[in-house]
């Protein structure tokens, strides 16, 4: 792609700038490529000189023809603050200077820029194991064998490139990789390759650093070992293709493996401490890496490329989300070879666990390709070559289908998975933890979430997963005796934290008003959503790491919600528990905080400061990891938000443990979505509710729902202390909708008959949600007549019935019937839309 660009160079020097950096980049290019090509055909082989060169293409493209840029040129151009893509250009051939700078390292020679490079820290120096660490940008004025010539504050110092060398302000230092070689190539650990503005996702592994990459280099050299022995083949390609790997904890960044066209023989990958995980890793995505390469000339399916990827709407086995078909084409190509790896290994006699899982990879990917074999032969719409590939792995899928039948393995064997610490587990029917089969599995995948109904009946016979699939079934009666059809919408989400943003994101002028304290405290929900991140930045730095339970012990309301978005957007499991500690008498709150503590074996407690004291001070204090909010100023904000899986547990709440020790109930992470994040027709600026359940109850988490308008939070012992203050609140605030319960309107009716006065106006309420506990019709009239001189209006109570681990409302009906309640009638059923995670 240089070569285009030197081709069309003599438009590009009609440019004033001809003189200054393109000029410069003519000259080196020239130089670099002439002397000892040899060396600079090895650099021109690192995967970050193809990085540049298409960047470099599109630019140059879009300053010669004035056609627009592809979307991720442009967002290099906002990156590196350039306006049009001649101004961009020259900025980015600026940038070639480093392959200059690994020429003159290999080569021997010298060169002296006439403009400095300006690099961004940390870089890594392509085809070579060295790299310069540091913070912001470096000036580098040339080379001199082996001597960097670096300036900056008006100041030149040499820099040797040998490794832990320092500039003697200490700020720049020089590297070396981990480097493994591989029968003439070589496979540099070197997550600085990806320190590019053009490729965000880089920043996970540049983040990780050099001492994470050390960490796993013998774990990396047994799993190229496995592929050795057990896909020789891929092996063979491998280690002569690929350059580049980076590795990264799997909490960091918003994806697990990820390989990019951008960078060929290059790959990024999640550590699970397991070299047969990796060796599985590997494979899938230097696989993904040739079919990459393929494509650049070759298409496989006639539409565009970008009309592949805007049409993500089919089902796809390995994926929780509707993949595009070009996805569903790669995912077959890369996981043939990895079902070949789990069937040559099977082959070799493993035994326990290794045997068991084996088997469930090899039977899991054989189905999965077959569903995915069937969808693009329905679907996808050919090029010459993509039928012929296509045919070529249905051929290959065939042959590994009669292999695993000779060998006696089927669909029935046991499912297994990967645990993050490396170990198998087996996978359990969550009710009657009863072992799942292969089939089983996917059966139940496809009835969640082929939302299309795309893997028809006969097909799934064919593979004998009818018995399985009964939400497919056409002739079932539905479940509803009596109501209007079901209406909804479709809703696509990313996941949990990306919900949370888009709700903050419409909402950041909402206020909620915590009545704790005798004076109220407002806070609006962007103020909290930036207070989240500071709590999340906090918990990350103590080491938590998603999926990790957090007790919440807070009593300021806005604090509360803080600390819970905080979980939801680290993928932490928040566990609200009933503030419990002003002293050092036992209570049954406190008690009901040590069996949680205890059930969920022992972990972290986030707190205030004050209430963190009361805790050590009790008779018996419990032995907690205490983490006070009033720390958590100390650090920075942190976006490293985390992407639940729809079936992720996110929320634990607990019971009421009137009958014994409190149990917990789970909320996973679209349960939490639909529950308690999903948007509300009815919310507007105007709108005010009012409540007064705890936060740790589920009826109360829909406190953490940011709204348009306003939410106030009056404390339950308030409110039960003197039930005045939720009239004197919906008189002062008017507000329009809150909740009661059946005993809340017994203490409000007897304060109200209790006093003469009644100077409040309650006209503002149009909505009063009765629920949480047996609804008596005598108190409710009673309720209505008590208040009716104070303006509250007749049809104002709204009758609901709903289950914590359920749906806190899963039914409702305005106003009060005119006998009883009838025990049958659904008046409305609240299915409002179908939430997918993409």
């Amino acid at each position: 792609m240089s070569k285009k660009v030197i081709e069309r160079h003599r438009a590009l020097l009609e440019s004033e700038d001809h003189r200054g950096e393109i000029g410069e980049f003519l000259e080196t290019f020239a130089q670099i490529s002439n002397y000892q090509a040899d060396f600079f055909l090895w650099i021109w082989s690192d995967p970050a000189a193809y990085h540049w060169c298409q960047l470099a293409f599109d630019l140059v493209k879009a300053a010669l023809t004035k056609k627009p840029l592809p979307s991720v040129t442009r967002q290099y151009c906002g990156e590196i603050k350039q306006k049009t893509p001649l101004k961009a250009l020259i900025a980015h051939l600026n940038q070639f200077k480093l392959f200059a700078i690994a020429h003159a390292l290999l080569s021997g020679r010298s060169y002296n820029f006439k403009i400095p490079f300006y690099g961004r820290l940390p870089l890594a120096i392509p085809g070579t194991s060295f790299y310069l660490e540091g913070t912001g940008e470096v000036e580098i004025y040339g080379i001199e064998g082996n001597k960097l010539d670096v300036g900056g504050q008006n100041q030149r110092e040499y820099l040797e490139l040998t490794a832990n060398a320092l500039l003697k302000g200490g700020n720049l230092k020089v590297g070396q990789c981990p480097t493994l070689y591989l029968q003439g190539g070589e496979f540099r650990f070197q997550p600085y390759c990806f320190n590019s503005p053009a490729f965000p996702d880089g920043q996970a592994v540049v983040k990780t650093g050099m001492a994470y990459q050390e960490k796993y280099i013998n774990l990396v050299r047994d799993g190229l070992a496995l592929i050795e022995q057990y896909h020789p083949q891929t092996f063979g390609q491998l280690h002569y293709f690929m350059e580049v790997i980076a590795l990264k904890p799997l909490e960091e960044g918003t994806f697990t493996n990820l390989s990019s066209s951008d960078f060929p023989g290059a790959l990024i990958c999640s550590v699970i401490d397991n070299p047969y995980r990796l060796a599985d890793n590997f494979i899938h995505e230097f696989h993904h890496n040739r079919l990459f390469l393929i494509e650049q000339n070759n298409p496989l399916l006639c539409n565009s490329l970008e009309e592949n990827q805007a049409n993500s709407l089919y089902y796809s086995p390995w994926r929780q989300d509707l993949r595009p078909l070009r996805g569903i084409f790669h995912a077959v190509y890369v996981y043939t070879p990895v079902t070949r790896f789990w069937l040559n290994f099977y082959r070799s006699n493993p035994e326990g666990e290794k045997l068991d899982f084996a088997k469930s990879q090899l039977m899991t990917n054989l189905l999965q390709l077959q569903i995915g074999l069937e969808q693009l032969r329905k679907y996808a719409q050919f090029t010459d070559l993509g039928r012929d590939l296509w045919q070529e792995l249905q051929s290959n899928v065939a042959q590994i289908a009669q292999d695993a039948a000779r060998l006696g393995i089927g669909f029935d064997t046991p499912a297994l998975e990967w645990h993050r610490n490396g170990s198998f587990q087996y996978q359990l029917e969550r009710k009657t933890a009863r072992f799942l089969t292969v089939k089983e599995v996917i059966a139940k995948h496809i009835q969640c979430l082929d939302h299309f109904r795309q893997i028809e009946p006969q097909f799934q016979s064919n593979l004998g997963l009818d018995s399985f699939s009964e939400g497919n079934g056409e002739d079932k009666k539905p479940a509803i005796a009596y109501g209007q059809p079901i209406t909804g919408k479709l809703e696509v989400v990313s996941s949990l934290a990306a919900i949370l943003k888009q709700q903050l994101e419409k909402t950041s002028q909402g206020y909620l008003v915590d009545l704790t304290g005798k004076s109220p405290i407002n806070r609006t929900y962007g103020e909290i959503g930036q207070r989240s991140t500071i709590l999340l930045g906090y918990l990350q730095a103590q080491g938590l790491s998603p999926g990790d339970f957090v007790i919440i012990q807070i009593e300021q309301c806005h604090e509360f919600v803080a600390a819970v978005w905080s979980c939801f957007l680290g993928g932490f499991v928040p566990v609200p528990v009933a503030v419990s500690f002003h002293g050092p008498e036992t209570t049954p709150a406190a008690n009901k905080l040590e069996q949680v503590w205890q059930t969920l074996a022992n972990p972290v407690i986030l707190t205030t400061k004050e209430l963190a004291a009361s805790m050590k001070t009790r008779s018996q204090p419990i032995d907690a990891r205490i983490l006070t909010l009033e720390k958590a100023e100390n650090f920075a904000p942190s976006q490293n938000f985390h992407t639940h899986q729809p079936e992720d547990l996110a929320l634990l709440l607990t019971t009421s443990g009137t009958t014994g020790n409190p149990k917990l109930v789970s909320f996973d992470a679209l349960t939490v979505i639909r529950q308690f994040l999903g948007e509300n027709e009815h919310d507007h600026e105007s709108s005010c509710f009012l409540t007064w359940i705890p936060c740790d109850n589920a009826s109360g988490m829909s406190i953490i729902k940011p709204k348009l308008g306003q939410t106030l939070y009056l404390p339950p012992a308030s409110f039960f202390g003197n039930p005045l203050r939720w009239i004197e609140t919906v008189d002062w605030y008017r507000v329009k909708t809150t909740v009661l319960t059946n005993f809340a309107m017994t203490r409000i009716i007897e304060e109200v008959k209790a006093i003469a006065q009644k100077p409040w106006d309650l006209s503002s309420l149009q909505t009063i949600g009765l629920g949480a506990e047996k609804i008596v019709p005598q108190t409710c009239r009673s309720f209505l007549e008590t208040l009716q001189p104070l303006a509250l209006p007749a049809d104002v109570l709204s009758l609901a019935y709903g289950l914590s681990e359920t749906g806190v409302v899963a039914s409702t009906r305005k106003g009060l019937p005119e006998n009883k309640i009838p025990n049958k009638k659904i008046e409305k059923c609240f299915f409002e839309k179908v939430i997918i995670f993409v």
